[in-house]
């Protein structure tokens, strides 16, 4: 396990490049940030159970990237997770964009390790119990779709 450390304020931040850190900013935390915070804080300390944790079972991720289109379910991304952590990740930079009630969040997340950095938009969804059950991911400039897709999964709650 590493010794990696996580910034969980979620109040502005300059924008850090610390070794081991996933910094927050704006604007209001809810579930889904946090839940998305401890699954970062446990990709960087390699702590596979607790992100593991942060899964609900019937988990669904979608990546919308170009080059990138994916589907994975918990066990999936839980390995793309070992992998990514493999590559050499050092932190990570988590934006909140926007929030709708206490289940939904889109951030803009960014990865730096080894000299590379790679930024994409997340929606993130979690339950009643603060496990994450979507994650679809876009590219850093498709902003309109990740919010359609945010509202699309909020009102579906509703």
């Amino acid at each position: 396990m590493s010794a990696a450390v996580c910034r969980t304020d979620v109040r502005p931040a300059p924008r850090l490049r610390d070794a081991g850190s996933v910094t927050a900013t704006t604007p209001p935390d809810n579930l889904a940030v946090r839940t998305t915070r401890r699954y970062h804080a446990a990709l960087l300390a390699h702590d596979w159970n607790t992100l593991a944790d942060t899964l609900a079972e019937a988990f669904f991720a979608e990546d919308r990237r170009a080059f990138m289109a994916a589907t994975r379910d918990k066990s999936e991304a839980i390995e793309q997770a070992r992998v990514v952590a493999g590559l050499g990740i050092e932190s990570v930079e988590l934006d909140v964009l926007e929030t709708r009630g206490e289940r939904f969040a889109l951030s803009r997340l960014t990865y730096f390790g080894n000299g590379y950095e790679v930024v994409s938009l997340a929606v993130g969804a979690v339950g009643p119990d603060g496990r994450m059950v979507r994650a679809t991911s876009f590219d850093e400039d498709d902003l309109d779709a990740a919010r359609a897709e945010l509202d699309a999964l909020a009102a579906a709650e509703t």
